[in-house]
């Protein structure tokens, strides 16, 4: 498509899911992508994908928790492209241990909380501000970062993931307030339950169903629906969109609660009393 020539792009969390997706994508529009994760195989593996299919990648390792290691990546990445256009600031920390703990206020850990936090707004707050001044040196950039659809509505679970991803969004507000006389856009990227290899193999078939009579269109996301979303923010064609929060869940989100069910109610005819 071209729509991404000559742009530099740090993918973090790159090397699986939504990232390898988007930083595949963003290759192939024409970036030049440094493939960030905190798995060195994985990001090797998609970087090098990348320039099998003709298209310009490095791999490159850091950590969310380790501030220090983020500056080195982004110091890198800028010295070896000399120069970065385009944050999607990914990564978060998933850790299986983490999620099964992270359930309710009452019950909840304190480290479970502080992890949550560190990793997922402490970590991508400081990949951003290591990657303003390259930015700035070029005179524009576009970040999007993503959040999640779970931000916008209460949930059973996950009280820390989705007060976190919460808390990104007003980030994002914060940074293209901020940031935007200095030509750079800040975006937020919403994904709903998307099938990733990851939630494949985690996630319960009768969750995926309970999602799927949710959704308003005919088949769940898929890693490659985001990854549209994520490259049209950072592209040109988004040049006056900032500060915004994209929602991609299939129209999950914006509808009456229980609408399978609703549905079937309405098709019966018993939707107002006889």
């Amino acid at each position: 498509m071209g729509s991404l020539t000559g742009k530099v792009a740090i993918v973090t969390g790159g090397g699986s899911g939504l990232g390898e997706a988007s930083a595949k994508l963003m290759a192939a529009q024409g970036a030049r992508v440094t493939v960030a994760d905190i798995n060195r195989g994985n990001a090797e593996k998609v970087a090098a994908e990348i320039v099998q299919a003709d298209g310009e990648a490095v791999a490159a390792t850091f950590n969310l928790h380790e501030p220090e290691s983020i500056g080195a990546m982004v110091k890198d990445a800028a010295a070896h492209w000399d120069g970065v256009d385009i944050l999607f600031a990914n990564a978060a920390d998933l850790a299986p241990d983490i999620g099964m703990r992270d359930i309710d206020v009452a019950t909840m850990e304190i480290e479970v909380w502080d992890r949550i936090f560190r990793a997922n707004v402490r970590g991508t707050m400081l990949c951003i501000k290591e990657t303003l001044p390259f930015m700035k040196q070029r005179g524009a950039g576009a970040i999007v970062i993503t959040g999640s659809a779970l931000a916008l509505r209460g949930n059973a679970a996950q009280v820390g993931y989705s007060s976190a991803k919460a808390a990104l969004m007003q980030l994002s507000r914060s940074v293209a307030t901020t940031h935007g006389p200095s030509n750079i856009r800040c975006n937020v990227v919403l994904p709903g339950l998307t099938l990733t290899d990851f939630v494949k193999k985690s996630v319960a078939p009768p969750f995926l169903d309970m999602v799927r009579d949710e959704t308003l269109l005919p088949r769940l996301t898929e890693a490659s629906d985001v990854a549209n979303a994520v490259a049209f923010l950072a592209s040109d064609a988004a040049a006056a969109i900032t500060g915004q929060a994209l929602v991609v869940d299939g129209g999950e989100s914006i509808h009456f609660p229980g609408i399978g069910k609703m549905r079937e109610v309405v098709a019966a005819g018993h939707l107002m009393p006889d």
